[in-house]
């Protein structure tokens, strides 16, 4: 073959070359998260999710409590959606008279034995928030008696944009020495070990709860699953 005599010529080869490397790069990339989002689901422990066929993973009984300390008169109201795959969630923190102080709503699913969390760094949480709130916390019981206030809880934000959101949230975030008033930590996982999630008790967890706490406001909260992980939010 001549060697090309033109120089646009030869720009234009350049161009044809590198344009299908930049294809073959994205096909590649885009392969690659794929794969890493594929491992990360089959790394992960599922506790609760409404996207399953098997109704195994979405049968648990949930209660609620509506600040009833006092005279609390905060409410909410929970309403499983299988049909679309997920819980619904509605209510409102009031401001408990006697305290003038925010109260809570409480969704706890039944007390049993759930999936063995062990080994994950991370409780997966996918869920949709329609109105911007404060106050969101999740709780896991392991190991004792009083599964509501001696469990052990943490707390999370959404954006609440109306969109389906992947929240992390690390097990070296939660205490099981919280404040029964606001629901924060009297003392956290990072300053004394003694009040975090051992290995034993992820792999003995018997409830699990979520929180609007700690804040006045009304909220709008869809769940979709929850599971154990390593925090890796491929999306």
């Amino acid at each position: 073959l001549q060697p090309t005599s033109s120089p646009k010529i030869g720009q234009q080869i350049y161009k044809t070359i590198n344009c299908d490397y930049k294809m073959r790069m994205n096909s590649f990339f885009s392969l690659s998260l794929s794969i890493l989002y594929f491992i990360s689901l089959n790394a992960e422990t599922i506790l609760l999710d409404f996207t399953k066929s098997d109704i195994s993973t979405t049968s648990s009984k949930w209660a609620l409590t509506n600040d009833p300390v006092m005279g609390g008169v905060s409410f909410s109201s929970w309403i499983p959606d299988y049909d679309n795959q997920k819980g619904n969630w509605d209510g409102s923190v009031k401001i408990v008279p006697s305290l003038n102080a925010p109260g809570f709503c409480n969704l706890m699913s039944e007390s049993k034995k759930w999936p063995d969390a062990s080994g994950q760094t991370h409780l997966m949480i996918r869920a949709r928030s329609t109105i911007p709130y404060d106050g969101f916390k999740v709780s896991l019981a392991a190991d004792t008696l009083n599964q509501q206030f001696k469990c052990f809880k943490a707390d999370f934000k959404m954006k609440s944009n109306g969109e389906w959101e992947e929240i992390a949230v690390p097990f070296s975030s939660f205490s099981n020495n919280w404040s029964s008033y606001t629901g924060e930590p009297i003392t956290s996982c990072p300053s004394d070990p003694s009040v975090c999630p051992t290995e034993k008790n992820l792999k003995d967890i018997s409830q699990i709860g979520i929180w609007m706490e700690g804040a006045e406001g009304s909220f709008y909260f869809e769940l979709q699953s929850v599971r154990a992980g390593n925090g890796t939010v491929v999306f």
